[in-house]
This record gives structure tokens, sequence and C-alpha cells, in this order.
């Protein structure tokens, strides 16, 4: 029997990315939508962080972080681009990811983790 050797490679990624009703390539698919959105956002405000985009690049949390207006207007731009692409609404601004201990907001990955569950809930209802 093997060891933990796999817990490493998985801390930052959630539930989510096991789940059997999200594939890789949906969760490529919410990665690019989201870089897109954001390089199209960092077009108007040039933050050097957000030249480079990968699933540790900071979204909403600390000093390398955008400001709530920006992060608002992420956010409808990410749900627009959702809509267009799986043809399923999503709320991304809820009481829900307000409320949550580890914001889904903090960087690329858990965005895209919490894109990916909110696009399971829709098609589970």
């Amino acid at each position: 029997m093997s060891s933990s050797s796999t817990n490493s490679s998985t801390s930052d990624a959630s539930a989510t990315q096991n789940s059997p009703t999200v594939d890789n390539s949906a969760r490529e698919q919410i990665f690019s939508i989201i870089s897109d959105a954001i390089t199209d956002l960092n077009d108007e405000l040039d933050y050097d962080h957000l030249r480079e985009i990968s699933n540790t690049t900071a979204v909403f949390d600390g000093d390398d972080s955008l400001d709530s207006l920006s992060l608002v207007s992420l956010i409808v731009d990410i749900e627009a681009r959702v809509e267009d692409s799986f043809t399923t609404e999503v709320v991304l601004a809820s009481e829900k990811a307000m409320s949550m201990k580890n914001s889904p907001y903090r960087n690329v990955a858990s965005l895209v983790d919490f894109v990916l569950e909110e696009l399971a809930n829709q098609k589970a209802s």
C-alpha cells in the first residue's frame, strides 16, 4: 500500500477537481475563460502581476490583487463568458461566495474550482 504521495500534488485543489462530473477539458476551458477575462481587464489596469496568468495568480488576496470594483467587473465578465461557453447561467457574486471560509476569489485556481462547482450545481438542479 502506498503512502500519501498524492496529497502534496493536490494541496491547492478542491474536491471539485476529482469529481466525476468535471473533466479536464472543462477545467481547461474555465481556466482559459478566467485568464482571458483577467487579461482583458488588465489592459485597462496594467498590473504587473496580472501579465502572466497561472493558477497561483492572486485575484483578490493581499497586496497584489484587484480592488473591489475591479473584482466585481471581472466576476460579471466571467459570468457572461461562462454562460456563452456552457449555455448555463452561474452566479459567482453570491452570499455563499462571500461567506466561504476560504474566498473563491483568492487566486485563479480557487476561482476555477468555484466556477466548476457552480456549473455542477446548476446542471444538477
